[in-house]
């Protein structure tokens, strides 16, 4: 019977081996999607700022242009107040993405610190 216990206990021991590695590779693999996530929206967010900063400067073209213009010439005053409004519009919108993007961004890396604690906690338990 003391040999079938330690078979037992031998079998167990694998086992549970077996599911610490799997167990690793899971949650490495779910950092990585973590961090590719993470990394595109980094990119992303990159990219929107380029693009708000120019926004930015074709709106303050535009502003100078305006204040260039002869007040008489009234159709293209309204043309290019119909394109500053448009260009703010845009440059709201871009804002907004970006907040919303960094707030996800915010989101990742909380659910990532959330599933190493859970990882480590695991770990204390096993």
């Amino acid at each position: 019977k003391f040999a079938e216990l330690n078979e037992v206990i031998k079998k167990h021991e694998q086992n549970l081996n077996q599911n610490k590695s799997e167990q690793n590779q899971i949650m490495e693999s779910l950092v990585d999607v973590n961090e590719k996530e993470k990394e595109k929206k980094k990119i992303h967010l990159y990219q929107l700022a380029a693009l708000i900063l120019q926004k930015e400067e074709d709106l303050k073209k535009l502003h100078d242009n305006i204040a260039k213009i002869d007040k008489r010439d009234g159709e293209n005053i309204c043309k290019i107040k119909n394109k500053i409004i448009d260009l703010e519009k845009q440059l709201r919108e871009h804002k907004n993405e970006e907040n919303h993007l960094l707030e996800n961004l915010t989101d990742v890396k909380e659910k990532t610190e959330n599933e190493k604690k859970k990882f480590r906690f695991y770990q204390l338990l096993v």
